[in-house]
């Protein structure tokens, strides 16, 4: 099985995983894995969820790269991943711990819009191509 198969199979169901642990497992994303400074599980599995989601996009909207504006969108997704990736330490950054409590209202209407960015974002690519492919005149999905 090649890597990129595999990871098709891998990706969705670790997702899956954090997903079962958020909405069943709920108590343990209070367990502190990192005590000094404090670092609890739900930190890591809430940016595995944003950065699968995010890998999860890029491996599976199917764009031609020959066209120009597919190309750009293919852009739009790389660049979504990497504030996938960086969401934790952007979160860091803007709350000042890792346990992501927020104690300025500003900061915290930030990390709101750069997360809601990086899930509604792959939503944005795939409408814009459905729309090309309508006014194009191949209305299938």
């Amino acid at each position: 099985m090649s890597m990129k198969r595999l990871t098709k199979f891998i990706i969705p169901v670790l997702f899956l995983a954090a997903l079962y642990i958020l909405f069943f497992q709920s108590e343990w994303l209070g367990i502190i894995i990192i005590n000094n400074p404090p670092v609890p599980l739900g930190t890591f599995i809430s940016w595995a969820l944003i950065f699968l989601f995010s890998m999860f996009m890029v491996q599976n909207i199917a764009l031609n790269h020959d066209a120009f504006f597919d190309r750009i969108l293919k852009k739009v997704l790389n660049a979504n991943l990497i504030m996938a990736v960086l969401w934790g330490f952007v979160s860091y950054f803007l709350s000042g711990n890792w346990t992501f409590t927020f104690r300025n209202m500003t900061c915290f209407k930030i990390w709101v819009i750069y997360t809601a960015v990086i899930f509604l974002l792959p939503t944005g690519v795939v409408l814009a191509r459905q729309i090309r492919k309508i006014r194009k005149g191949k209305g299938e999905f």
